[in-house]
């Protein structure tokens, strides 16, 4: 059969939502659609409830993982295997919205079936800002325009599941997803964007969304660190070996500085036997190293490297970085003073370890994702905003709040609210990385 759709679901211990996953796409009640499982060796029930929807349905295919090899490699295993025209891209647990594919289907052949289409999809987690979209009339825009909208705006281009994509576009120039653990889909999109000829927008809600608490952003292992690292290489090699007009460099620049930073944040949780490791990578790609570490930073870390060699120019950089992160906070009297990060993520974990060795008592971590009230996030008890003005309304003079989010605009949303709140902007810092 011709499919148009072929839905790609990489699964890994998801047997809580992944049921309601595929029902959302069984329940679409498009003829014209296939669903690729592929089961990255779960260790509960995931397995199980992939083989009883393949009995059940002769469009779901179903792929087994004898072991663990990341969504990266899960999400190439399904292209290759898909019949249909478009790959889109669901997380085991979130879910198309009802007739979302008839829909987009209707919408593809009005617009002569484009190579690249963003969607729109809503945010279960944050009901004040649920609504991710592309302004209506952008499906009229050049390509030039779609990249200057895109370096304009907050909305998390860098991930794969915010497109639907051709799947002979994506053969004829050899996009895959890298074969990591983590932070697989922005070399992917860029790469994506970069090298489509046609494009339109659906701007009809197509799927719901959740934020993962196991996701990249709240991981911080070595093979995290080792994966957002060769991702950035890759990343560093793609732009230099192709010749792209001034916009495309911008955006691709953009992409790289956003994972030089995440790099950056988790270099400072490495051991020194882990930073040997990480310079190995590094000496192998030692020529192309000159752009992509300049970027972000105010140390240029090709000339440390090229001056130390790898292992001690990463150790020189990261030596630099929590000195001029602890520098932003110096002036704090700290003996008197409650200390509160906010935003829990791999940046925080960084900041509360420079923190840490500086002997600098944290109370507790601030996240406004209701997800996360109440729980723990290392050894620290998670809170809302409002819980904090509630919990310490007499003592607001005395908290000094650390930003940890990387985005400028919700930085800047956060700073505010919370000094709309009493809490004085002297006394709110942000750090970047």
């Amino acid at each position: 059969m011709d499919y148009i759709f072929s839905i790609v679901i990489p699964i890994f211990n998801s047997e809580k939502f992944l049921s309601d996953t595929i029902k959302s796409v069984i329940n679409q009640k498009n003829k014209k659609t296939e669903i690729i499982l592929v089961n990255d060796n779960s260790s509960d029930n995931s397995k199980k409830i992939c083989l009883y929807y393949k009995k059940k349905f002769n469009f779901i295919k179903l792929i087994n993982n004898k072991k663990n090899l990341g969504v990266g490699y899960c999400r190439n295993q399904a292209i290759k295997n898909a019949n249909g025209k478009y790959i889109v891209f669901l997380d085991s647990d979130d879910a198309l919205i009802k007739n979302s594919l008839n829909k987009l289907e209707k919408f593809i052949k009005k617009n002569f079936f484009p190579e690249v289409i963003p969607i729109k999809y809503v945010k279960m987690t944050y009901p004040q800002n649920n609504d991710t979209f592309i302004k209506d009339n952008l499906k009229n825009y050049s390509k030039k325009k779609l990249i200057n909208y895109i370096l304009k705006t907050n909305i998390p281009f860098s991930d794969c599941w915010f497109f639907v994509i051709k799947k002979e576009f994506l053969k004829f120039n050899n996009i895959i997803f890298p074969n990591s653990r983590f932070g697989e889909s922005e070399i992917f999109v860029a790469k994506s964007i970069c090298l489509m000829n046609s494009f339109a927008c659906f701007n009809r809600k197509f799927y719901h969304k959740k934020d993962r608490i196991n996701s990249l952003t709240h991981s911080s292992d070595y093979n995290t660190t080792y994966s957002v690292l060769n991702n950035l290489i890759q990343f560093n090699l793609f732009f230099n070996q192709n010749n792209f007009d001034v916009l495309k460099k911008k955006f691709l620049k953009r992409y790289i500085q956003g994972v030089f930073g995440v790099f950056t944040a988790l270099l400072i949780l490495r051991n020194k036997n882990e930073i040997k490791k990480l310079s190995k990578l590094l000496d192998v790609y030692k020529k192309s190293l000159v752009d992509f570490v300049k970027l972000p930073e105010k140390v240029n870390l090709s000339n440390l490297i090229n001056k130390y060699g790898s292992k001690i120019g990463l150790s020189k950089y990261t030596k630099f970085i929590k000195d001029n992160k602890f520098s932003k906070i110096k002036d704090v009297d700290f003996k008197n003073t409650k200390i509160f990060a906010y935003c829990r993520s791999q940046y925080s974990i960084a900041t509360l370890k420079i923190l840490k060795e500086k002997k600098i008592n944290v109370i507790g971590v601030i996240d406004d994702n209701k997800q996360f009230k109440n729980s723990k996030f290392l050894n620290f008890k998670t809170m809302t905003s409002n819980d904090l003005f509630s919990k310490y309304k007499n003592e607001l003079n005395n908290i000094v709040i650390i930003i940890t989010h990387q985005k400028n605009n919700t930085s800047n949303k956060i700073s505010n609210y919370l000094s709309m709140n009493k809490i004085i902007k002297r006394k709110i810092f942000k750090v970047k990385y």
